[in-house]
């Protein structure tokens, strides 16, 4: 897998949530025969044991249920764990979803009388801003419980912990969330994933460029791929609506991980394609 990643002319990987055991083991191995970086790793990895696959939601540090948190507690643990034996700066991490009774805002807007512009969509969006800031509290209060435990372990291995945005209404932190986070947990950092972003741009929930301006300075990473249509997101780069100029700002920051994120349809060529189209227009070497 790593001597293929690097044939299409990557320079590392991220080692992800997909990964066995076994997996992770073999990357291991391979370090001594293979010249790569491993930038970051997806929590849940290795995948947890006993789960039938490999999901980044499992279990949620926001969760208000303490059984969950303490498997997200577990289970972070041991992508720290992963993170130290790959000599990873970095894990990412998608903290949680909140819960409330009316959502079902992103489905609906799929309908032609809410899409994204229509005064029906931009009512719906006002009211359920407001259900979701009431509803946010209890999980961010509980995710800063989590945050308490878990960041020490962290600091102790010189490991960033970033929470990743995510193409959803619900999914915390959004971007005054994470602010706040920050501000009470300073090793905590963020990571914008630019087509998830695309996403929540499109709909109208918040401005991509302008959020990942506003966390550069706390931002440990980037996913990188495209968005076609409204919310078809993990496009090779280059293919779809993502305005890749504007997210200039990121390549001249070599503090910033740059992981291509596409979705396992996207084929070897439309890859090197679109590295090669990124790498001329961020001037990256």
């Amino acid at each position: 897998m790593v001597e293929k990643v690097l044939s299409l002319g990557f320079s590392g990987i991220e080692a992800g949530y997909l990964l066995s055991e076994e997996a992770v083991a073999g990357i291991v191995r391979s370090r001594d025969t293979v010249d790569f970086s491993v930038s970051s790793v997806h929590a849940f990895s290795p995948i947890p044991f006993g789960a039938p696959y490999g999901y980044p939601e499992l279990y949620a540090l926001a969760s208000t249920d303490e059984d969950e948190q303490a498997m997200a507690i577990i289970h972070l643990s041991k992508t720290l764990e992963t993170a130290v034996r790959l000599n990873a700066p970095k894990v990412v991490y998608h903290a949680g979803r909140i819960s409330f009774r009316r959502f079902g805002f992103r489905y609906r807007s799929r309908l032609n009388e809410l899409m994204p512009g229509h005064d029906s969509y931009e009512k719906t969006l006002r009211l359920e801003r407001g259900i979701r800031s009431k509803s946010s509290l209890k999980y961010i209060d509980a995710l800063s419980r989590g945050l308490e435990k878990l960041l020490p372990r962290f600091e102790k291995e010189h490991v960033v912990l970033c929470l990743e945005n995510l193409p959803s209404f619900e999914a915390i932190p959004n971007a005054e969330e994470f602010v706040l986070l920050h501000s009470r947990f300073q090793p905590l950092h963020y990571w914008h994933d630019i087509g998830h972003a695309t996403v929540r741009g499109n709909y109208r929930w918040d401005d991509p460029i302008e959020t990942g301006k506003r966390l550069l300075p706390f931002t440990g990473g980037i996913h990188i791929h495209d968005v076609c249509g409204l919310d078809e997101d993990h496009c090779a780069p280059g293919k779809g609506m993502v305005d890749f100029e504007a997210y200039r700002f990121y390549a001249d920051d070599s503090a910033i991980a740059k992981v291509f994120e596409p979705k396992t349809s996207v084929s070897e060529s439309e890859l090197k394609v679109s590295l090669d189209f990124l790498s001329e227009l961020w001037s990256i070497t």
